[in-house]
């Protein structure tokens, strides 16, 4: 698009970003010289007539709207070829979210000038029947205006409602195509639910970004869209200093944010003026906070409200963790260079050996009130140096995907992220090893060999065993000692023998720390290891230790354009979400999909392992229809790429099903839950977490349908599995346990719901 003429007067000078629905583009008005913004819509869905609609409906919002504070949109139109688009101010500056990525909070002075500038400006929308409906703090973009700082300009009515006037029967019908509209962590319990809006959920939404400007982090957060939802409807907030000792927010402001997150609509403030008007109050009456005299002064004058009106409903949204790619060692530097274009399963097979993981057998990792994010661990052992033509497979590492897992978890429904085992190589420079009889050499190679196809097809027994009895040989050099136990390590950790795989972790560790040529990728490999599994176990420090250095060594020892740095950045992106850091996860899954699809290919089972983790990050953030997509291209190139009946197939399946049940389409979801259910009691047997996690997915669908027979089996089973694998204490075992007693005291079987509570 760029240098190309829209609406025979714009100018395209670049493109600026993306979102669901089109792209946005710098613009130069030819004749006026005047620097704009345009949004264009994706041509996918031009033919569309309810897309166009929409895009015509968001013209419609944002037109209607002349606010300072607001994004002003002033003029719209169509393409030669038919495709619209929007024309508004160009903004330079920075927005809410990333503010407070790099500083964490704000203190209240700051903060509370954002504040009610952004009341003043939704006032004035809302004043024209215009609910925001996606309020955070990515649409509070922060502006030099006037020799100001922090000046609010609220931006993307893209999913706005207009209130209905006149054509109500089609403004519905938008509504009722089954699409959720709004981003979790700051959705109104009602928009959760599917209910019809008026502007007190825009208050809402705006209390949760209050709660998250103050504290540094959302009021509340599930492993999954889903649990962040249920807690939304279900839990109240944790007061300031809980979930942030170092805040130092009055009282007085909390109660204002404590008000707006009132589960009732009407128990909270019910106009953004009235919102407004307490800030003012509390800034006037509370020493040290301030606020621009430019600010109070338009506040003063800002324009009243209209009375309560009723938009049509939203919905809720689900979400999924991540997992990480195989892994290509770099050669050394007297080796000879392999193709660094190449995709990694495109090792010589006459001197390098891979031992590729395959599909990742890992349990959900963050399920609904508890959920642990998962994230797969890379493969790296040894250098791999090549005297063969590039691109040469070996027969092993042909099908080697990073497999990520997910389950449902949380409120309505859980998506769960199961960290999925991500397959690597392990490439061992023949150059560099100890003089070996060749017929040890190849026994050690086949017997590596042998352990990693085992472990491709998730027979994990099997590449245990064959994995012990290489330790057992006398004649391993420290280097292969190294390569066979990181291989174990993740044979252990996809069995969920996490103790063992530290355990050989560590042990790489130790003999790379004592080696007098330590493998800096061996080391690489054993810390993204270590670096995955405390993340399932929710030790963020440890994984944020372990993962940091890796990437270090990545950079150092691959450079970070490289598919290493991207496979540890993609664990770093897994590790972010677990801690509720949307933006930063975002930013690790986006590098990391650039390098590894530009690697390994567009329709590589890698590259569908990290469409599957960047979906469940567009989940978080409200983008469902993006979040189909890359489901929906993760399982098909796992459908035609991997053998039927994978994990790694279910996995996409799950996160399907669980998208599926917060878009409201209930047959498709129990469709989807039931077939990935199948595969992992085919796969793990009955006793098994995943299984456990699958079976209350299904329990909270039906629950949701008010089938509470159809829910209560589902619900004993992953209850019965969880208090038998983590105990009754665990977090997610409560959360089961919970829900259980609640359908049974719905089916008047009180007596037994007490004996489930009281852990009988």
């Amino acid at each position: 698009m760029v240098g190309k003429i829209i609406g025979d007067k714009y100018e395209v000078l670049e493109t600026i970003g993306g979102g669901g629905m089109g792209m946005i583009y710098k613009a130069k008005h030819i004749l006026m010289k005047r620097i704009v913004a345009i949004k264009m819509m994706h041509p996918q869905y031009v033919s569309s007539a309810s897309n166009l609609k929409r895009f015509q409906q968001e013209a419609q919002a944002a037109s209607a709207l002349s606010h300072p504070n607001i994004l002003a949109v002033f003029d719209f139109g169509l393409t030669p070829a038919g495709a619209p688009f929007l024309v508004m101010d160009f903004l330079e500056g920075t927005n809410l979210a990333e503010v407070l990525d790099e500083v964490g909070l704000l203190p209240a002075s700051r903060a509370t000038n954002i504040f009610a500038q952004a009341c003043a400006g939704l006032a004035h929308a809302h004043s024209k029947g215009v609910i925001h409906r996606d309020l955070k703090p990515g649409n509070i973009m922060l502006v030099e205006f006037d020799q100001r700082k922090d000046f609010v300009k609220i931006v993307d009515f893209g999913i706005a409602k207009v209130l209905p006037s006149g054509d109500e029967s089609e403004a519905a019908h938008l509504t009722q195509t089954g699409e959720v509209f709004g981003s979790p962590l700051y959705m109104s319990p009602e928009q959760c639910r599917g209910r019809n809006l008026d502007i007190r959920s825009d208050i809402y939404s705006l209390g949760c970004v209050m709660y998250r400007t103050l504290t540094g982090s959302s009021p509340f957060f599930g492993q999954d869209p889903m649990e962040c939802m249920y807690k939304q409807v279900n839990e109240a907030p944790n007061k300031f200093f809980e979930t942030n000792p170092d805040t130092k927010a009055p009282e007085a402001l909390e109660a204002i944010v404590f008000k707006c997150l009132a589960k009732e609509p009407a128990d909270r403030y019910q106009t953004m003026s009235e919102l407004k008007e307490a800030l003012l109050e509390f800034a006037i009456n509370t020493p040290g906070v301030v606020l621009d005299p430019e600010v109070m002064g338009s506040l003063q004058s800002s324009t009243a409200l209209t009375p309560l009106v009723k938009p049509p409903p939203a919905s809720i949204e689900n979400t999924r963790e991540i997992t990480k790619p195989q892994k290509q060692t770099k050669p050394p530097v007297n080796a000879e260079p392999t193709d660094a274009n190449a995709p990694t399963a495109a090792l010589p097979s006459t001197t390098a050996r891979a031992a590729v993981p395959a599909a990742s057998s890992t349990p959900p990792a963050g399920v609904a009130a508890s959920g642990a994010a998962g994230a797969d661990a890379v493969g790296r052992s040894g250098a791999g140096a090549s005297t063969a033509a590039p691109g040469a497979a070996h027969p092993h590492t042909q099908h080697q995907p990073p497999w990520m897992r997910w389950t449902p978890v949380g409120g309505a429904i859980i998506v769960v992220v199961i960290g999925l085992g991500v397959a690597f190589f392990i490439a061992n420079n023949r150059n560099q090893q100890q003089a070996q009889p060749a017929t040890h050499t190849a026994s050690f190679d086949s017997s590596m060999d042998l352990a990693s196809g085992f472990y491709n097809k998730a027979d994990y027994a099997s590449a245990e065993n064959q994995i012990n009895d290489t330790l057992k040989r006398t004649d391993l050099t420290d280097e292969r000692k190294a390569e066979a136990l990181n291989l174990l390590g993740d044979i252990e950790r996809e069995a969920f023998q996490f103790d063992g795989a530290i355990k050989s972790y560590q042990q790489v560790l130790d003999i790379e720390k004592n080696s007098k040529s330590p493998k800096e990728n061996f080391r690489a490999h054993a810390l993204n290891g270590l670096g995955h599994i405390y993340t399932k176990k929710g030790d963020v420090a440890k994984a944020k230790e372990a993962l940091n250095e890796a990437l270090r060594i990545d950079k150092d020892f691959s450079g970070d354009d490289h598919i290493e740095f991207a496979r540890t950045s993609f664990e770093l992106g897994n590790l972010a979400l677990k801690e509720g850091k949307i933006a930063e996860a975002k930013k690790h899954l986006l590098a990391a999909k650039q390098i590894i699809e530009n690697a390994k290919g567009p329709n590589d089972p890698e590259t569908a392992s990290v469409c599957n983790a960047l979906a469940q990050v567009y989940q978080y953030d409200g983008k469902y229809k993006e979040a189909e997509a890359l489901y929906l291209k993760a399982l098909q190139i796992r459908s035609t790429k991997l053998t039927a009946g994978n994990v790694e197939t279910a996995d996409t399946l799950l996160c399907l099903g669980t998208l599926n049940f917060v878009m409201r389409k209930y047959g498709a979801a129990e469709s989807q839950l039931l077939q990935s259910l199948s595969i992992y009691q085919k796969k793990f047997g009955d006793k098994n977490e995943t299984v456990a996690e699958n079976n209350f997915c299904l329990a909270v669908l039906y629950d949701q349908q008010k089938k509470y027979a159809q829910s209560e089996p589902y619900y004993k089973s992953a209850y019965e599995i969880q208090k038998q694998i983590l105990g009754p204490t665990n977090a997610k075992t409560l959360r089961t346990q919970k829900y259980y007693a609640n359908v049974l005291t719905k089916l008047h079987k009180t007596d037994q719901a007490q004996k489930v509570l009281s852990g009988l």
